[in-house]
C-alpha cells in the first residue's frame, strides 16, 4: 500500500483547451517553469517551457510529441529521463478511456526503451478501469523485458482504486517519486 505525504506542490505544467481551432477539444501544454515537482533535487532534465510544443500543436493541427504531450481533454502526459536512463512519466488530470490509448503507447514505449519506468500519479485525481488495464499491460511488458515498472505518489482517491482492485499488490507503489526512483 502506498502512503504519501500531504505535501503537494503546485503543478508546473499547465494545459488548456484550444476551442475551435485545429486542435479543438485537445489540451496542449502552455507553460512549465523550472524542474517539475518530481524532478526537484534529482538529475532530471525538465521539458522546455511548453510554448514551442503548444505552437507546433496548433500549427500542425495535432498534439505535441511525447515530451509535454497532451491527450484529449483531461490528461497531460510528460515524459522525461533521469541521468541513469530511467523513464519518468508524469501524469496530470484524469486517467480514463479518452486518454488510456495514448498513455498505453507512452508507457509501452518507455518500458521498451528504458532500464526502468516510474509513473508519477501525484497530479492524477481519477483513475478508471481502462487506466488500470494500461498499468497492468505496462507492468507485464516490463516483467517480460526484465526492467522495473513502478508507481509513485498517488493521491488518496487513486490509491483507494489501486488498493481496491489489487494493483498495489501487483505493481510496486511508492509514496514519492524520489523513493520510487531509488528503490
Amino acid at each position: 500500500m502506498c502512503h504519501h505525504t500531504s505535501d503537494r506542490s503546485q503543478r508546473n505544467a499547465v494545459a488548456r483547451a484550444e476551442p475551435g481551432g485545429a486542435g479543438s477539444g485537445r489540451c496542449v501544454p502552455v507553460r512549465t517553469s523550472g524542474p517539475t515537482r518530481a524532478a526537484k533535487g534529482l538529475n532530471i532534465e525538465p521539458p522546455d517551457d511548453g510554448r514551442a510544443h503548444a505552437a507546433h500543436a496548433r500549427s500542425e493541427g495535432s498534439v505535441a510529441e511525447i515530451e509535454g504531450a497532451a491527450v484529449p481533454e483531461r490528461l497531460l502526459i510528460t515524459r522525461t529521463t533521469t541521468g541513469d536512463g530511467v523513464c519518468l512519466v508524469i501524469l496530470a488530470g484524469e486517467v480514463d478511456l479518452d486518454g488510456s490509448g495514448h498513455l498505453r503507447d507512452v508507457l509501452l514505449s518507455s518500458v521498451e526503451s528504458a532500464p526502468g519506468t516510474v509513473v508519477d500519479f501525484g497530479e492524477v485525481g481519477f483513475l478508471d478501469s481502462s487506466g488500470i488495464n494500461v498499468l497492468i499491460s505496462a507492468h507485464r511488458a516490463a516483467e517480460s523485458r526484465g526492467v522495473f515498472f513502478r508507481l509513485a505518489a498517488p493521491r488518496d482517491a487513486v490509491e483507494r482504486v489501486l488498493r481496491l482492485v489489487g494493483v498495489d499488490a501487483l505493481i510496486p507503489c511508492y509514496p514519492s517519486v524520489e523513493q520510487a526512483l531509488t528503490a
